[in-house]
């Protein structure tokens, strides 16, 4: 592969002439320019785009930190992302962590100040936000959850605690009590566990029969999940997605009468005919996008919606 240094070996010209010619620079005299030009073709010189990116001090690219893609959460939303990027000048680099490995966030931000990436968007995390906060003075950072006024990060999320609410307001009204819950993550890390457990007790000013975490798709339905359903006995169940709610109808068809609501809003959900919640992913996707290209501050929450079928 041809490099700066073959054109000036060939040329005679400086590194430093080379360049503005690369970059149209106005000052050069133009047959210097042409002779430039010409060996440019002859050696079928190729600049490297990071390279030239880098010398204007920007990558244009948006790094986002994934902790996996087994849940349609991460997947709609990355596609909002995607098509975001489209309509702009940027690229999107995905950014494993590898189901929430802080050491691997924190080299994210560290590939941040490092200016190897334009922006960072956190798509869910296991790092505390103060950990987060000081890296905004490099470039933008995006949460997909609520920050504090004076946090220097842009967030945007869904409200869900208002369709959490409806749905649970609508079961007891129903008659039905027990109620399973199943969750990505059953921590205090997890502002969805918290916030689903928080309406719970609001409704029903108790605990669940049943809350189990690690349920991300139809694969992580164990036996041993089973039997504690089994032993539950629950009434219904609040699954992770429509895709595990799928899966739950379908296993319990022949066995037990039960309502099983899905969340996400997936097709699956139309063409079974079962109730879920629609978190707005795709949406959040775009618009955590945009926040990462724009050097100012954002937020933007968009509200959760129970679609009862």
């Amino acid at each position: 592969m041809t490099s700066i240094r073959d054109l000036v070996d060939y040329t005679g010209f400086s590194a430093a002439t080379i360049s503005r010619v690369l970059n149209n620079h106005p000052h050069v005299a133009e047959e210097t320019r042409e002779t430039i030009l010409q060996a440019i073709r002859e050696l079928d010189y190729r600049p490297s785009q990071m390279a030239r990116d880098l010398s204007f001090g920007q990558t244009h690219r948006i790094g986002v930190v994934v902790p996996h893609t087994r849940h349609p959460y991460f997947t709609k939303m990355l596609e909002g992302m995607m098509d975001a990027a489209k309509e702009s000048s940027y690229q999107l680099l995905l950014l494993p962590s590898d189901d929430y490995d802080d050491q691997k966030e924190s080299a994210y931000l560290e590939m941040l100040a490092g200016r190897a990436i334009d922006g960072l968007i956190f798509s869910s995390r296991a790092l505390a936000i103060s950990k987060i906060e000081p890296y905004a003075d490099y470039a933008p950072i995006v949460l997909l959850e609520p920050v504090d006024s004076t946090s220097p990060l842009s967030s945007t999320y869904s409200q869900r605690s208002s369709a959490y609410v409806a749905l649970f307001t609508r079961l007891k009204e129903m008659n039905l009590k027990r109620i399973a819950l199943l969750f990505s993550r059953n921590s205090k890390a997890s502002a969805t566990y918290q916030m689903t457990l928080s309406a719970f007790e609001q409704v029903y000013e108790e605990k669940p029969v049943l809350s189990v975490g690690h349920v991300d798709s139809p694969h992580e339905v164990s036996e041993g999940l089973r039997e504690s359903l089994k032993k539950a006995k629950p009434q219904a169940i609040l699954a992770t997605s429509d895709e595990v709610a799928a899966y739950l109808i379908k296993y319990y068809q022949d066995k037990e009468a039960l309502l099983i609501i899905g969340q996400e809003n997936q097709s699956i959900s139309q063409i079974l005919d079962f109730p879920t919640i629609d978190h707005h992913a795709y949406e959040l996707g775009k618009c955590a996008f945009r926040q990462a290209i724009s050097p100012t501050k954002q937020e933007r929450p968009f509200t959760s919606k129970l679609i009862w079928r």
